[in-house]
């Protein structure tokens, strides 16, 4: 694809990714972001002897400052920076790896959300509020009732209690529709909190180290102990994805179980057509890393928690 057809094509993805980050309530995300205990800092990464790193770095520092300050600075990056330029600059650096980064950047947030509302119980329960706003009044109600339960049931009470004081004037309408058994269900999750933190049949550890190492992939040397910065994720074809699930003893039917579940967490790969790493090849106790130009980097060996 020409540069002219590229940059028409990321706009639209641009447009549609944005447009669902957008409604991610601020206040939301900055809870997000103080429960997980770290919120992506341009600043600081654009100091990572890494891909990602190197790609920040080329940035201005002022552009990066307000990027940081903002609460959602990935997304707020790509607003900024039209993708027609940003596609010059990766070209005329030799980095066609890296057309699509600010979309990949963008969409590792979305991903983060979206996999911490199915880890409580929420992501589903919200798409079935969506289909079913439109049906009868009582499975709308119903439905309403499973997303208010598993929004508020996970937060510490203090937080909990914040939220409900803050609802609108229709939660009170809400209330007074609903059975005295579903209200009464509605109590005890309000005072109580949930009685499981997390759903362990959903909690799916492939998607978990897809989206933690999808900007940098922090891996610890069984060797040495040490912590390797690698690069991130979103830079790996599908193929060099699977290679390196193996590794970890992941077992699946295809590659393409990637592009799917890429798909369903919103993850945009940072390569249109051209990947830092291809594949990730296994000779004796050396692994390395390779695309079309020969090989990026070897390592004696990797290690990820539980694997």
């Amino acid at each position: 694809m020409n540069g002219k057809g590229e940059a028409t094509l990321q706009e639209k993805l641009r447009r549609s990714l944005l447009a669902e980050l957008a409604l991610i309530k601020p206040e939301h995300l900055e809870t997000f972001w103080q429960t997980l205990g770290w919120k992506p800092n341009p600043v600081e990464m654009a100091s990572d002897q890494s891909p990602t790193g190197t790609l920040l770095c080329s940035r201005p520092g002022t552009l990066l400052t307000q990027a940081s300050r903002s609460v959602n600075p990935f997304a707020w990056l790509l607003a900024r920076i039209a993708p027609a330029d940003w596609i010059k600059h990766c070209r005329r650096s030799q980095m066609p790896w890296a057309v699509r980064f600010l979309l990949a950047a963008a969409s590792w947030t979305l991903a983060m959300w979206r996999l911490s509302e199915r880890l409580h119980g929420r992501r589903d329960t919200y798409v079935r509020l969506q289909k079913t706003a439109k049906a009868n009044a009582e499975q709308a109600l119903d439905a309403a009732l499973d997303y208010h339960c598993a929004q508020v049931g996970h937060m510490p009470q203090e937080q909990r209690r914040e939220f409900i004081a803050a609802l609108p004037p229709s939660y009170r309408e809400f209330k007074k529709a609903i059975s005295e058994n579903q209200r009464r269900r509605l109590r005890d999750v309000e005072h109580q909190g949930s009685k499981v933190l997390l759903n362990p049949a959903k909690d799916r550890p492939l998607e978990r180290l897809l989206v933690t190492g999808w900007l940098n992939l922090r891996i610890e040397d069984p060797q040495t102990g040490n912590i390797a910065l690698l690069p991130g994720l979103c830079f790996f074809s599908d193929q060099a994805l699977c290679d390196i699930a193996e590794l970890f003893n992941f077992r699946f039917e295809d590659v393409g179980v990637f592009r799917k579940m890429r798909q369903r967490l919103g993850l945009v790969q940072a390569g249109a057509q051209v990947h830092l790493i291809a594949n990730v090849k296994r000779s004796g106790g050396t692994l390395s890393f390779v695309n079309d130009q020969g090989t990026v980097f070897t390592t004696s060996g990797l290690s990820w928690p539980g694997r």
